[in-house]
């Protein structure tokens, strides 16, 4: 190779880095972690982290318990069936939760909203959220008697 080729090669692999670093500021990445007590009172505990590197806004929330369908006795992968469905918040009002770039934010589900999460419960149980400017909600997996999250 001459010293042109090598130049034209280094320069598309650092725009491919340029355009990787473009790209990924913007991605979002949202994760939810749980804490579960067993006192009414106190509540069970969904912890919403925003990863990215911008804000982002909560539209509406919602527990949401499925169950996985099945076809001749075998779990289908990626499909689920809603049970039931529970929020804190009105669907006609909505919330106005802003999720500041890399910080937490809890939602507490408590006495009335507060769920069952142990042993008798038989169902997946979702955090289903939608973001402003999104067409479709986020699912977040957050306790079930199944291994698979699908």
């Amino acid at each position: 190779m001459d010293k042109g080729e090598i130049a034209f090669w280094m320069s598309a692999v650092l725009a491919a880095i340029k355009l990787y670093e473009f790209v990924s500021d913007r991605w979002t990445t949202v994760t939810v972690d749980s804490s579960f007590v067993g006192l009414e009172e106190i509540g069970n505990t969904l912890t919403v982290l925003n990863k990215s590197k911008h804000p982002l806004t909560v539209s509406y929330y919602e527990l949401v318990w499925v169950e996985r369908r099945k076809w001749l006795g075998i779990n289908l992968p990626f499909t689920r069936k809603e049970v039931s469905s529970d929020s804190p918040e009105d669907p006609a009002t909505g919330c106005d939760i802003h999720l500041k770039p890399h910080e937490p934010y809890p939602l507490v589900f408590c006495d009335e909203y507060y769920f069952d999460w142990g042993a008798s419960n038989p169902y997946d149980i979702y955090l289903k959220v939608w973001f402003v400017g999104r067409k479709k909600p986020k699912w977040f997996w957050v306790t079930g008697p199944r291994k698979y999250r699908g």
